[in-house]
């Protein structure tokens, strides 16, 4: 259905448009989806909360000044018009934003950040450098600094020091010396396809951590698994080829969540070293686990992710765990 409203007549606090597109836009009354590429942002609402604009190729710097200033969550990753002048026109109330695969975007758009931002997402801006890191808003507490190739272990100690969340995996230039600047506030932690990190840098963690993601990490051996902060909930470990079953009965027994997926070289005998606390447990593409593993799986299990493994009979695990959910 096209939409030919003034949007204003609309009481909304969430918006979705992505590719030129309105997808929906919702109150307690109205749901309407629209195909209508002639969006006029100065037509919106002034008691929108939350704005999606995704891949918008229209969209330029001058758009950002009709936005609706009451935003607090604002979503313009893939924007590819968008250059360091966009933001300085950005509603200042904003505590979430996403600015990703920006590629007109530098250093210089971070200073004019709204300084109320907790959350900030970065994705795939291949001109920042270190220099922008230390002028980012100080209240953040959730950062994702993904894939932005100039990045050095320089800009570490200029994090924020109240960060949270941060997700710094795909910056290939990043080592072990990072490691210990990283923000001792963290809990959520994603480190992932970071090809030069080695077991040293796993003794340096923040204590703090209950989330971690190592994928794709291909240098780190069972050597390291002792050094990991032994309160975490969740530990993902995709595919890193080097671990064998030695390292399982050095897991923090804290684990809710687990995933071993891709480390081909795990045997049946391993499992019975497994925390027993886990609930969710992902063991895809371990080609050495046979039905023999699954009489010493933790009984408390309710997601169970076994797929590509042709060796397990499913229907006997349902016999063995009936409540656990299996892939």
């Amino acid at each position: 259905m096209s939409l030919h409203v003034d949007l204003k007549i609309f009481d909304l606090n969430y918006l979705y448009l992505e590719d030129g597109i309105l997808l929906g836009y919702y109150n307690k009354l109205t749901e309407i989806n629209s195909n209508d590429k002639s969006i006029d942002l100065s037509l919106f609402s002034k008691s929108y909360k939350k704005l999606n604009l995704l891949n918008n190729v229209n969209l330029t710097d001058n758009s950002i000044k009709e936005l609706p200033r009451n935003l607090t969550h604002l979503d313009l990753h893939i924007n590819p018009n968008l250059t360091d002048e966009c933001v300085k026109d950005l509603p200042i109330n904003l505590t979430y934003f996403d600015l990703s695969c920006g590629k007109k975007l530098t250093d210089n758009c971070i200073k004019d950040l709204p300084r109320n931002l907790t959350h900030l997402i970065f994705m795939f801006n291949l001109n920042l450098t270190d220099n922008c890191i230390r002028d980012l808003p100080r209240n953040l507490i959730y950062f994702v600094l993904r894939y932005n190739t100039n990045l050095t272990n320089n800009c570490i100690k200029d994090l924020p020091r109240n960060l949270t969340n941060l997700d710094l995996s795909l910056n290939k230039n990043l080592t072990d010396e990072c490691i210990k600047d990283l923000p001792r506030t963290l809990i959520h932690f994603h480190l992932n396809y970071n090809r030069n990190l080695t077991d040293d840098c796993v003794k340096d963690l923040p204590r703090t951590l209950t989330d971690l993601k190592l994928c794709y990490n291909t240098n780190l051996t069972d050597k390291c698994i002792k050094e990991l902060p032994r309160n975490l909930t969740h530990l993902n470990l995709n595919n890193n080829e080097n671990l064998t079953d030695n390292c399982i009965i050095d897991l923090p027994r804290t684990l809710t969540y687990l995933n071993l997926s891709l480390n081909k070289t795990l045997p049946d005998n391993c499992i019975k070293d497994l925390p027993r606390t886990l609930t969710d447990l992902k063991l895809c593409y371990n080609i050495n686990l046979t039905d023999n593993c699954i009489k010493d799986l933790p009984k408390n299990l309710k997601h169970l992710d076994f797929m590509y493994n042709k060796k397990i009979n499913k229907e006997l695990i349902h016999k063995t765990l009936p409540k656990c959910k299996i892939i």
